[in-house]
């Protein structure tokens, strides 16, 4: 009986070890790419299924995308192997970076090839909130804590010119901020901007504008917050340097065909990338420990 539980042991740890040796790239142990939930769900893997494909066909590399629950949730799969690529806002790769070491292989690129950005407060134009002033006593829907324009950047600024909410809540996405705003659910929202295109908004509002076509009519932009870096895209710690070297060669090419451009926008709301060194990110690591300072 011993000797049959002995084999049975070392039955169950080959195939356990058969496993974990899958070579990375392949069918059975995929390149796994996370996405942060500032988006629907839905829709960013829809859009992520062109990305894949072509990643696919020009690295001959097998990849799977997800979306966590949660944008903390996106670094703890980075720090744990879950992830070996994956497009974060900025907070979240400070955190993972000191956490886990991770790495920012590229910084997104805004309108006219910029590399920072602005948070927006916004209400209903039926509100009685006009200005930052008026949010006083007031209930504001936010992203999520670790979200620079969607949290960081609006409750720093509010707290540094003594403006005090009611109430607050995270709503878990920008496009769930703009909502709870639109239906009268809370007061204000805080969520990203992106600069009008061709007269047409580009920032968060734009996310509901299918399903509440009225939304630009019915929601203004109160304030912005102070700009901060981009997003950026990284790459776990461990990962073989030549499979980064290929990764990030082809993940460029990707992003100046007219489908990756497209996509890109889709997944991050950006018109491009371009190489980016971690210390490129001093400045904004800075800022968010006096920013948590104050909030936490």
């Amino acid at each position: 009986m011993k000797v049959i539980n002995l084999l049975l042991i070392v039955f169950v740890l080959g195939l356990s070890a058969c496993t974990f040796h899958h070579e990375k790239g392949t069918a059975k142990n995929p390149i796994a790419v996370s996405l942060i939930p500032a988006k629907d769900t839905r829709s960013l893997l829809v859009s992520a299924e062109e990305f894949t494909r072509w990643m696919e066909k020009e690295t001959g590399w097998k990849f799977e995308v997800s979306v966590p629950h949660a944008y903390v949730a996106v670094v703890e799969a980075l720090g744990s192997s879950r992830a070996d690529i994956a497009f974060l806002n900025t907070t979240a790769y400070v955190m993972a970076h000191e956490k886990y070491q991770v790495e920012a292989q590229f910084i997104s690129l805004g309108k006219d090839g910029s590399t920072t950005y602005r948070g927006q407060f916004i209400a209903r134009k039926d509100s009685s909130v006009k200005k930052l002033a008026d949010i006083a006593g007031k209930k504001i829907a936010y992203v999520d804590p670790t979200s620079a324009s969607g949290y960081l950047l609006p409750a720093y600024q509010l707290k540094q010119l003594g403006i005090q909410p009611k109430e607050k809540v995270f709503a878990g996405k920008h496009d769930s901020v703009v909502i709870m705003v639109y239906q009268k659910q809370v007061d204000v929202g805080a969520t990203y901007h992106a600069p009008p295109e061709d007269g047409v908004n580009q920032d968060a509002r734009r996310l509901i504008r299918t399903q509440f076509p009225d939304v630009d009519e019915t929601i203004q932009i109160l304030d912005f917050t102070i700009p901060f870096p981009n997003d950026a895209i990284v790459f776990r710690k461990g990962l073989d340097p030549e499979m980064k070297k290929k990764l990030a060669e082809a993940m460029l090419k990707w992003t100046k065909t007219p489908e990756g451009a497209v996509t890109l926008k889709a997944l991050n709301n950006s018109t491009g990338i371009k190489p980016v060194q971690g210390s490129d990110y001093e400045d904004a690591r800075k800022l968010l420990q006096v920013m948590k300072s104050e909030l936490l």
